[in-house]
């Protein structure tokens, strides 16, 4: 009983590898053909609405929704070829082969930026200044007296 039981062991691990073989190329080949189509659509955009097809890649690369798995990022290139054409090659590193390397926007630093109002005018725009306003006061005590007069 023995052999039997090794033997039916042996075939369900090798079924079982051949299914994820199967269903790893079933993948393989729809995020090929999902590719295809993205790429000519990008295209037909690019043609039809004039925008570069650097600038579609690139936002086409950007996570949707709350997706945080970037949409165009598969296995091919998002570099654009001499002749205007989406390049071919395989993806390597964020999105790009080696020799479209270079046209990856560089990451800016990500500090958040805080705006700050300082003084505010707190009147209408018909009178120009306002003897009560403190950015009335604080742009009249800044600008010399001289730079306020007008020359007739």
């Amino acid at each position: 009983m023995q052999p039997l039981t090794t033997y039916l062991k042996n075939s369900t691990n090798l079924i079982v590898s051949r299914m994820e073989e199967i269903q790893a190329l079933i993948e393989k080949e729809i995020d090929r053909r999902v590719q295809e189509k993205l790429t000519t659509f990008i295209e037909l955009v690019s043609k039809t609405y004039d925008i570069s097809m650097k600038v579609l890649l690139r936002d086409l690369s950007k996570p949707s929704g709350g997706n945080t798995e970037p949409v165009g990022c598969g296995p091919i290139c998002m570099g654009v070829t001499a002749n205007g054409k989406r390049c071919k090659f395989s993806a390597t590193t964020h999105g790009y082969c080696k020799k479209h390397l270079y046209q990856r926007k560089p990451q800016a630093s990500t500090a958040p930026v805080v705006c700050q109002r300082v003084n505010e005018h707190n009147h209408t725009i018909p009178p120009l200044f306002c003897s009560t306003c403190p950015a009335c006061i604080k742009s009249r005590e800044q600008t010399p007296k001289e730079k306020l007069l007008i020359d007739m």
